[in-house]
């Protein structure tokens, strides 16, 4: 009887941490696809940015706004502003 209990409770506990380490596995691999996505966007964002024409600018402080003006106005950045604040 114990040697039966013994076995169940090893398979019960090979079952289950095969079970747990393919959520985690799929979960890993989601997240790295999804933040591979989101650092791409930041990326093509940002890239954009600086290719701006700041030749009109005054100074450097006034070429640098219209760089982060030109970021916030991004429309793939502000898509992905409610996933961060919810994936927190």
């Amino acid at each position: 009887m114990l040697a039966i209990s013994a076995m169940v409770m090893a398979l019960v506990s090979a079952l289950s941490s095969i079970y747990v380490s393919q959520i985690v596995s799929q979960r890993v691999i989601d997240d790295y696809t999804f933040y591979d996505f989101v650092s791409n966007e930041i990326r093509q964002a940002t890239e954009n940015a600086l290719q701006i024409d700041t030749s009109n600018a005054r100074n450097p402080q006034q070429a640098r706004q219209q760089i982060i003006d030109t970021l916030q106005a991004a429309a793939g950045l502000a898509a992905l502003a409610p996933v961060f604040i919810l994936d927190l």
